[in-house]
């Protein structure tokens, strides 16, 4: 898969009072989470049918690298996006920009790498083919893929 065929999925996120720290901004730490929900929520409702939860679909992180751009406040609103850039034989790839709402300004840059591992060995494998196979099946549209099911969700 290269970088012009992505998935692509959107959030809406409104900072809690508890992920403001004591400058009055969004906490570092809190992009973080963004990522992870964002992620765990594609696997879940893009790729249902995949079996993500089982022991042999066992999937880490061994990458994360975010670009603070603009501090965020508890008051804005922000629009999170997720695309999966790579997908090799061994290795994958999820980008995410996270960008205001009421104006079309970045916030945030991110992406995260990971790999399948062996549950017995916790060496890299092979990318299961099931997940391959249920990537290949998502309807194409000219911007790249359309998600059956999920397009945007809103943050509660």
């Amino acid at each position: 898969m290269s970088a012009s065929d992505t998935i692509c999925v959107s959030r809406i996120f409104r900072p809690k009072p508890y992920e403001v720290d004591f400058t009055g901004f969004l906490s570092n730490t809190v992009a973080l989470r963004w990522m992870e929900d964002m992620r765990v929520d594609m696997m879940r409702d893009a790729f249902a049918s995949f079996g993500h939860e089982l022991r042999e679909n066992l999937s880490v992180i061994a990458e994360a690298h975010i670009n603070y751009l603009r501090p965020i406040t508890y008051t804005d609103v922000i629009v999170g996006q997720l695309s999966i850039a790579l997908l090799s034989l061994v290795k994958w790839r999820v980008d995410f920009t996270f960008r205001f709402a009421d104006r079309d300004v970045k916030a945030i840059t991110a992406h995260q790498v990971g790999v399948f591992i062996d549950a017995e060995s916790h060496r890299p494998r092979k990318i299961p083919s099931p997940l391959v196979d249920a990537i290949g099946n998502v309807p194409r549209t000219p911007t790249g893929y359309a998600l059956q099911h999920h397009a945007t969700i809103e943050a509660i």
